[in-house]
């Protein structure tokens, strides 16, 4: 809320310390009246340089030492850095503030987790700071060519921030090398470029609770180091700040060296490898911390390496997991048994039995992701999660027919979605006064009697997608008086009929 303009604190903002009078620098056309700047209290330089944009905080530091010394402080206060790719290829440098955002908290569904993690809305452009937690300041990164920065040029600018603690670079393209980071890791792993990246931050910001790369590559990601300078036995380092480490959509690190780097990180809580070529072996070896493993994409993981986590008795205290494709349903079953379970994802999970009915019991579960299932025989799914609030059973419209039954008694439900399960019968036995979106498009054996107890027993619904339910055009009647009565009780409903179905009289097929 602060505004140079305000007679009350304007002040001298020239290069001179003694300047008498003027104009504002970076306010041009602003008079200023006759005030030393020494003066000035340390909190009003605060609100001053705070309602700068940051390339002007170097002029401003020139002004005296006390504005020097809170330009510093404001540096130190930045927490959370992201050097991103804008859409014009250009490299900027996202931050915020430590009142800002305190690092965001990582998202559970239906619970919050303690771990930090980086923001990943980047695209948006920074404005001024933000109580809410945007992003408070941006710099452009000079580089050589279009999306490319120097590991020199990025050490410039992390020693602007010296209390960082979340880092992110995406898509990068790094050039240069990385002899710090080797200097730091065993002499086998030493060729090992992604782990060497990984230490070389770590070390230069000894604050960092969460690291993310995410499609980083570059020449300093292909040379190895010109000569080894590791000395036999020196310590490991320890990185016991880090809680969150992501290494999406790139290459390594290898075996040896991701076991290494998990050695080095006791009180590691989230994991995400998705998309990536890191293996771990055993994945008995992560800490007992840890609460949240996404490894989705990730082919160097296999089913008895899952199965192995899951019952280990060490890290019953896993919350959220995501596995890779197709998994077999038994490895969904095991997953289902860790105590403290709140989100499970798994994309084309396959069953490996002939049963005709799968049902899932979880009395902490609080997201379940089961897209894509891929079934070579009539199966009902029947679902007892009386705190599950979000439902994704997407199926692909060019490949299987999903599942041929649902049971839900899930009275906390907010989000359903079945979207072209071909053959699906819909059966609700307990009123779900919490769900707001129903996804049935595609459903095409969904009837109009499934539908009426559907609404029936969902009073808050807000988003109705009927599109492709070939069923509701047999029974018009019947889905008339279903439609009819969401209507009259949901005034504000958004809604999408099938083709060819008016109704009860309305002509429009989208909202």
């Amino acid at each position: 809320g602060l505004s140079l303009r305000d007679r009350s604190i304007r002040t001298v903002l020239s290069s001179e310390p003694e300047a008498a009078g003027g104009l504002c620098r970076d306010a041009p056309g602003l008079e200023v009246p006759s005030m030393a700047a020494a003066a000035l209290p340390a909190e009003l330089i605060g609100m001053i340089l705070l309602g700068l944009p940051p390339h002007a905080w170097g002029t401003v530091a020139r002004v005296s030492r006390a504005f020097r010394a809170s330009a510093a402080l404001c540096w130190e206060n930045m927490t959370e850095l992201a050097v991103v790719v804008g859409a014009d290829g250009r490299i900027r440098a996202r931050f915020r503030w430590w009142q800002s955002a305190q690092i965001p908290t990582s998202e559970v569904p239906g619970g919050r987790s303690t771990e930090r993690v980086p923001d990943a809305e980047l695209d948006g452009e920074p404005g001024a700071s933000d109580p809410a937690g945007g992003w408070c300041g941006c710099l452009d990164v000079a580089g050589r060519e279009i999306g490319e920065i120097s590991v020199a040029e990025l050490s410039v600018l992390l020693q602007r921030f010296t209390r960082l603690q979340s880092l992110a670079l995406r898509d990068l393209r790094l050039t240069g090398r990385l002899r710090e980071g080797y200097s730091r890791h065993p002499g086998q792993d030493a060729t090992d470029s992604v782990l060497a990246l990984c230490v070389y931050l770590l070390t230069r910001c000894p604050h960092l609770q969460a690291l993310s790369l995410l499609r980083c590559v570059g020449d300093a990601f292909d040379t190895a180091p010109s000569e080894q300078r590791v000395r036999s036995g020196q310590p490991p380092p320890c990185f016991g700040r880090l809680r969150s480490l992501q290494i999406s959509e790139m290459d390594g690190p290898g075996t040896a060296g991701a076991r290494w780097l998990v050695r080095c990180t006791p009180n590691l809580h989230l994991l995400d490898l998705s998309w990536s070529d890191a293996n771990f072996g055993s994945l008995l070896e992560l800490p007992r911390a840890i609460e949240r493993i996404d490894l989705v994409g990730c082919l160097a993981v296999g089913e008895a390496q899952i199965r192995e986590l899951v019952r280990s008795p060490e890290h019953g205290s896993l919350m959220h997991v995501s596995l890779p494709s197709g998994m077999p349903f038994s490895v969904v079953h095991t997953c289902l048994q860790l105590p403290r379970l709140r989100a499970l994802e798994c994309s084309g999970a396959y069953s490996d039995g002939g049963a005709p009915r799968i049902a899932i019991e979880h009395a902490e579960l609080r997201a379940l992701g089961l897209s894509a299932l891929l079934l070579n025989h009539a199966c009902c799914l029947e679902l007892a999660c009386p705190r599950l609030q979000r439902l994704d059973l997407r199926q692909d419209v060019f490949v299987f027919e999903g599942i041929s039954g649902l049971s839900l008694a899930c009275p906390e439900l907010e989000l359903l979605d079945v979207r072209w399960n071909a053959q699906l019968q819909l059966k609700v036995t307990a009123p779900m006064a919490e769900l707001r979106s129903a996804l049935l498009e595609g459903c095409a054996a969904l009837s109009a009697h499934m539908l009426y107890n559907l609404v029936q027993s969902a009073p808050n619904l807000e988003q109705l997608e009927m599109g492709e339910c070939d069923g509701l055009r047999v029974e018009q009647a019947v889905f008339a008086l279903a439609f009819a009565y969401a209507l009259r009780s949901r005034p504000r409903l958004r809604y999408i009929l099938p083709s060819g179905v008016k109704g009860v009289g309305l002509d429009a097929e989208e909202w």
